[in-house]
């Protein structure tokens, strides 16, 4: 049956009107695509922040009274994050928990971009900058002694005696995550924490 020019007008008009749905539509389903994909990457990289966090908090319940415990710690988070979160890391606390919830103690975290290094009763403080130049062998700034980074926690006055019983240690850490796009957001604060018994000392 040959299409009377009706038809084929008609026909035509359903295109280009799909056409136009489609022109209309295709920004919101681009922003939907790229802002899910974004959002998904940061969910991504939060789970690795988190993983670091937890290792190195691992690595401090190893450690137990080691006067290098908060140097291996920062060590195994400069390892572990990813690099641009590593890049942009702006606070590590090592603390003694002061309650079940593994709550860091009031005034151990510095207010962002703060660069100094110090801590207060039960809690070491450490800049992003200590942790990117820190060396997986210098004890420089470390050895729990007066004016020493560690040296409001010692590492020494650490319980790690089966009896006493061992002590709770936290790792706390604050980075931000850039936005790859924008579409969903431009950075967002990134904070991860990991509380850990230490593991006891059998000897000792």
């Amino acid at each position: 049956m040959t299409e009377t020019p009706f038809r084929q007008a008609s026909a035509a008009g359903d295109r280009g009107a799909a056409m136009l749905e489609l022109m209309l539509l295709l920004p919101f389903l681009l922003l939907l695509a790229f802002g899910g994909a974004e959002l998904g990457v940061a969910w991504v990289t939060d789970n690795r922040v988190e993983g670091a966090v937890a290792q190195a908090a691992r690595i401090g319940a190893s450690s137990g009274g080691r006067v290098e415990a908060d140097r291996d710690i920062l060590v195994a988070l400069r390892a572990g994050l990813p690099a641009g979160e590593l890049a942009r890391l702006d606070r590590v606390v090592v603390y003694l928990p002061i309650d079940a919830a593994g709550t860091v103690p009031p005034g151990c975290i510095k207010s962002a971009g703060d660069p100094t290094d110090g801590g207060l009763a039960g809690c070491n403080s450490y800049s992003g900058a200590t942790v990117r130049g820190i060396s997986a062998t210098s004890m420089t700034g470390f050895g729990g002694t007066v004016g020493k980074w560690d040296a409001f926690w010692p590492p020494a006055s650490r319980r790690d005696a089966l009896l006493d019983p061992p002590d709770h240690i936290g790792v706390w850490v604050r980075t931000t995550h850039v936005g790859i796009t924008g579409l969903a957001f431009d950075e967002i604060t990134v904070v991860e924490s990991t509380v850990f018994r230490i593991q006891p000392d059998l000897s000792g």
